[in-house]
């Protein structure tokens, strides 16, 4: 949450820390669609599979995780990891820097 706030210009992070409960503002800091560039979003629509074909560094491991914890919290019950190993999900989509665990706020990770 540390790194989100830093990027929020002075007056909004005070306001956020004046007037938001801790659960609020961390939940606050960790919307991905607040912080996506517009590449990085979704297409319009309720699409079930989306491909994001980009190159390295575009951050599609965070859009990914951004989208589907959007959609688990949705009360989506399906959600395919699909990577070249067995272990690629977990290392990477789930638990690595960009992964689901690791952007969830920490009030909802648990419940992942």
């Amino acid at each position: 949450m540390a790194t989100q706030r830093k990027l929020l210009k002075p007056d909004l992070r005070n306001a956020l820390d004046g007037k938001l409960a801790r659960q609020t503002a961390e939940i606050f800091c960790f919307d991905w669609e607040s912080w996506a560039r517009p590449k990085q979003l979704p297409p319009a629509g309720d699409w079930a599979i989306w491909l994001l074909l980009a190159g390295r560094g575009f951050g599609k491991t965070r859009a990914g995780a951004g989208w589907v914890h959007r959609r688990a919290m949705e009360q989506r019950r399906r959600i395919a990891l699909v990577a070249r190993t067995p272990t690629d999900p977990r290392d990477f989509m789930i638990e690595g820097p960009g992964g689901v665990l690791n952007n969830a706020p920490p009030c909802r990770a648990a419940a992942l």
